[in-house]
């Protein structure tokens, strides 16, 4: 018989679920594994029937290798060869060992994928007197096959791995339809039709991997092959390849209407379409692998002149040029090449158009370069220097849904772009290009948001440059419709954070506005009415007053979080300012100062409070990096028609990875950070039209670079002159009605201008105050201004009041009407655009 003590240590020291059976399948050993599998103690499953224990069942389910007829062994095993039948330990007799093959199975009640290893326990006599049972979860494993399986056998390409011997052992649903019919199952009998192996196979390269194209003659078919090989443990070779179709794009190659070529700069010809080879008059055979694009031109300086062209600019369009066929024939050709990189060389990319019978006339050559660039995947278009459509290609006409008819004659960016405000600067721009400017955009990969036809809005990649004909500019270029990949790109990582940031901020910074306003103003009635205060008291209301500028500060970094902070017109001397601000903000450290460049009269057009959040964050952040001990060094000077700022630390530096997230919503590197500081800075100098920059190395420091429009002094002046304005209006008026649904503003306003003054009723909504507004007017006592909120519950706000007043013929003109809100002047404007008001 087994050694009891031999099968205990198996059960025991086996990782997975193991236990002993007798014959009549009644469990009589277990090991940890497998109680903590079934979550019960040895006491309660001893003794018991496994199928009872296991399966919860009355019998031995179908599944069960044990089940119904008479167990299946397997074949004989000596007592070595059991040690690798049962891996987890030997159990010693001197009869031979019979055991089960594993099985795998699908358990319902566990809802797990089972593997299960029986090896069979016989007397001394050779009787079965129980089994040693293990099992092991493969779920996971599975699952994960399941999935991949799937995924290969959907692939509508042709997936297939093979030995060494050029045997399928794999492949997915569309190869094993092409190889059913097929007795040997060789590569390169089911896909070629071969009765041996390809010339050009890869199992006969010493490359481990590459990508080439391939045809079969016997699936008339072009693909794109990509293939690698796997060496396996004993010198086992597998290669697993993916054949992509590619014969569209090789027949729309290769019957192409206009000559398409694709050479390296010295001229060899690497592939060549149909129509090169009628071009150049080739000889039936000959084969364009044996000419150089050398012996096509010519005059050889020529060719010099194009590719020196062609590689100072990447690309050539329209280049007209004096060609001649293999037969010695001059002819002229239209060349439009571009120079790509593969492989470690240079290739060019050239479409070649007879033009010999069309250079008489303008219109004929622009019908030729049409038909060239309607080859082209991507939308093009041709515009003069007034912006007026000259012709467009088909792609265009697909992805804008206007017909070439529609295009040709119609300012184009004026049709196609969405945003109002983009397309009064393109105008403006080709109104000054109209007077020979320069384009800066020339050149350039620009994103915008287009328009379609039927109102459809999409991202829009638009490449264009310009050239010149006959004397005059004109402009070409390609659009593309990114849509889709802008949305995969931004919509998650951007789009949700940051509307997120802007609704929590916008919200907070109204209603923390209003509170703020209600403070200071009962501050500032109460310092009015207690003027005899000694100065303790007074030092004390200026202390209380500092708390609440410092929380109109943050209140600010919240609209501007928001886009919701209104820019008003100051300019900021900033070398006065960095002075000022830096020394400030690093008192009390021990970090060292250094001004090494400012130069004086610096202006910029940026409100001060918002270069106070930007200088501010900055500093911190430098002085956070340097604990406090460092030194810090501050530039700014004039560069160009911008004023440069750098400010340098000698923190530990951004590593490299971080530099491309530093300033993403939320993304912190402090223990505590919020993220905020450089996406507030961010927001800020990119709505005043600047640009920044960082630059840092580990162990040495930090700079960031800021790039800020400079002030153009004349008609701005300092500060914001609209409440002085307003002050003015209230000192010649008298009767003043107040629309306002938050009672503790109108309380505030109500008692601050009574103070003034002023005689003042206060509404909660718009019908009561039309109302009040009617009366006093019938009475002979109207109102001189209206102090509006722009919005209020139910929608009745100031927008309702005043379109209802014009409804009944009251001419607002005779009124001074004030806004109060917390939107930014646009989105105020977009609001009121159907009422009249001051501000």
């Amino acid at each position: 018989m087994f050694n009891q003590i031999d099968v205990q240590k198996i059960i025991e020291n086996a990782p997975c679920p193991a236990f002993l059976i007798s014959a009549d399948q009644r469990i009589l050993l277990v090991n940890k594994a497998f109680c903590d599998f079934l979550g019960k103690s040895p006491k309660e499953v001893i003794g018991k029937p496994c199928y009872e224990v296991i399966h919860l069942l009355d019998k031995l389910p179908k599944f069960c290798p044990l089940c119904g007829e008479e167990v299946p062994f397997s074949e004989t095993f000596s007592e070595k060869e059991a040690e690798i039948v049962c891996p987890y330990g030997k159990a010693r007799s001197s009869l031979p060992q019979k055991a089960f093959l594993s099985k795998e199975y699908y358990d319902p009640l566990l809802k797990k994928f089972l593997k299960v290893t029986l090896l069979s326990i016989y007397d001394e006599r050779g009787a079965l007197t129980g089994y040693l049972h293990f099992m092991e979860d493969k779920t996971e494993e599975i699952e994960l096959k399941n999935i991949i399986d799937f995924l290969i056998s959907t692939q509508q390409g042709l997936f297939f791995i093979n030995d060494e011997n050029y045997n399928l052992i794999y492949t997915n649903r569309a190869l094993e339809e092409i190889a059913k019919e097929e007795r040997e199952k060789k590569c390169y009998r089911v896909l070629y039709g071969y009765d041996r192996p390809c010339e050009k196979c890869p199992m006969l390269s010493p490359l481990d991997e590459g990508v080439s194209e391939v045809y079969s003659p016997k699936l008339k078919r072009y693909f794109k092959r990509y293939y690698r090989k796997l060496y396996l443990p004993e010198n086992k070779l597998l290669k697993i390849t993916y054949y992509v179709d590619i014969t569209d794009e090789v027949v729309k190659f290769e019957e192409a209407a206009i000559a398409l070529a694709i050479n390296t700069i010295d001229g060899k010809f690497i592939k060549a379409n149909k129509r090169v080879k009628e071009i150049f008059e080739l000889e039936e055979g000959e084969k364009i692998e044996a000419f150089n694009a050398k012996d096509f031109w010519f005059n050889p300086e020529d060719r010099e002149k194009y590719i020196k062209e062609l590689l100072k600019e990447g690309q050539v369009k329209g280049y007209e040029a004096k060609l001649k066929t293999a037969k010695g024939k001059p002819f002229y050709a239209l060349i439009s090449s571009k120079l790509y990189q593969e492989e470690g060389k240079q290739l060019i990319y050239s479409a070649f158009e007879d033009i010999t019978t069309y250079l008489k006339s303008k219109e004929e050559a622009i019908i030729l370069i049409h038909q060239i660039l309607d080859f082209l995947p991507v939308g093009v278009a041709m515009i003069n220097k007034e912006d007026f459509c000259l012709f467009a290609n088909k792609r265009l006409s697909e992805i804008t849904g206007y017909t070439e008819e529609e295009l040709v004659g119609k300012r184009l960016h004026q049709l196609l772009i969405a945003e109002p405000e983009l397309r009064e600067r393109a105008l403006k721009v080709f109104e000054s290009i109209a007077k020979g400017a320069k384009s800066a955009l020339a050149k350039k990969r620009v994103e915008f948001l287009a328009r379609r036809k039927n109102g459809e809005p999409f991202i829009a990649e638009v490449y264009f440059d310009e050239f010149t004909f006959e004397g005059e500019r004109y402009f070409i270029g390609t659009i593309q419709d990114v849509t889709e990949r802008k949305r995969l790109e931004e919509r998650v990582l951007k789009e949700e954070k940051e509307l997120a940031i802007e609704k929590i901020a916008g919200g907070l910074a109204h209603d923390l506005n209003n509170l703020l306003m209600v403070g200071k103003g009962y501050l500032k009635l109460l310092e009015e009415k207690c003027k005899a205060w000694g100065e303790r008291e007074k030092i004390y209301v200026e202390k209380v007053r500092n708390v609440y500028d410092k929380i109109q500060h943050l209140v600010s970094e919240l609209f501007i979080l928001s886009k919701g902070e209104l820019k008003r017109e100051e300019v900021v001397e900033l070398s006065s300012f960095l002075r000022e601000w830096v020394i400030f903000l690093l008192s009390g450290t021990k970090i060292a100062i250094n001004f090494e460049r400012l130069e004086n009269n610096l202006f910029v057009p940026i409100q001060k409070s918002h270069l106070i959040s930007l200088i501010s964050n900055l500093i911190i952040n430098a002085r956070d990096a340097m604990e406090n001990v460092g030194e810090i060094t501050v530039r700014a000077y004039k560069e160009g028609e911008w004023a440069r700022v750098e400010i340098s630390d000698t923190g530990k530096g951004i590593p490299r990875e971080y530099l491309d997230k530093i300033f993403e919503p939320g993304f912190s590197t402090k223990p505590h950070g919020s993220g905020l500081g450089l996406f507030v800075v961010k927001r800020i100098i990119e709505n005043y039209g600047g640009e920044i920059f960082i630059q840092s190395e580990i162990n040495k420091g930090t700079t960031v670079i800021l790039r800020i429009p400079l002030a153009k002094l004349r008609g701005i002046e300092k500060g914001a002159p609209l409440s002085q304005e307003a002050k003015e209006i209230l000192r010649k008026r008298k009767r003043i009605l107040i629309l306002e649904d938050e009672a503790e503003i109108r309380e505030l306003l109500s008692e601050v201008l009574s103070e003034q003054g002023f005689e003042v009723e206060v509404f909660d909504e718009g019908d009561k105050a039309f109302n009040a507004f009617i009366q006093a007017r019938d009475k002979g006592l109207p109102f001189d201004i209206l102090l509006l909120d722009l919005t209020v519950l139910k929608g009745k706000g100031g927008v309702y009041l005043l379109k209802k007043l014009a409804e009944v013929g009251i001419d607002l003109t005779d009124y001074k009407v004030i806004f109060m809100t917390g939107y930014t002047e646009r989105e105020l404007r977009e609001e009121a655009k159907e009422v009249k008001f001051d501000y």
